[in-house]
């Protein structure tokens, strides 16, 4: 639903009676403005499959487009493995990409962990990563954290460098993936 909201009667300038209908079409804007998901936050559980989730809002946007910017949340079944996809209330399945617009890693989704997004438009986009390999910024992005057990795969991007400061443990099993071109230091 577009912003704002605009109500096309104003009632304190009415001199006369409103119709009943006029009513009727105001207050079912107003119900439609006050249920668009667009207007508050939004959480949804997966029932897609492996790197193709699903999500249902209730209530539904009324459109895809509405929203633009806005953040969603919602709890996947499954890891992903690599590049994924989100369908929500059957648009269509739309990529989820970095911040960057690259595709997705494997282990950036984890089963049961919560998850946010934010549609730009065009994609989904990961506003951070559930999985249990890294950390995050904070102080404005000039401070990173990250885990000190690195405890699922982790396949870093091509073109791209990482580090992680230690000490750090890679769990048993765990496979830290190197493109060619690409550099991981640990510090």
């Amino acid at each position: 639903m577009a912003r704002p909201i605009t109500i096309p009667n104003v009632f304190q300038n009415q001199t006369g009676n409103i119709p009943l209908s006029q009513l009727d079409t105001d207050f079912s804007t107003l119900a439609t403005a006050i249920n668009d998901p667009a207007s508050y936050s939004n959480y949804a559980v997966d029932s897609g499959i492996v790197n193709a989730y699903i999500i249902t809002l209730n209530p539904a946007p009324s459109t895809l487009a509405s929203m633009v910017g806005v953040t969603i949340t919602f709890k996947p079944l499954v890891s992903n493995t690599g590049a994924s996809t989100i369908n929500m209330n059957s648009y269509g399945a739309l990529n989820i990409l970095n911040f960057d617009n690259s595709a997705l890693n494997a282990g950036q989704i984890i089963a049961g962990n919560i998850v946010q997004l934010s549609y730009n438009g065009t994609n989904f986009i990961l506003m951070g990563s559930s999985g249990g390999g890294g950390g995050g910024a904070s102080n404005g992005g000039t401070i990173y954290e990250n885990k000190n057990t690195i405890s699922i795969s982790y396949t870093i991007s091509t073109n791209k460098n990482a580090l992680s400061v230690g000490p750090m443990t890679i769990n048993p099993g765990v496979v830290i993936t190197i493109p060619s071109g690409s550099r991981y230091i640990v510090l």
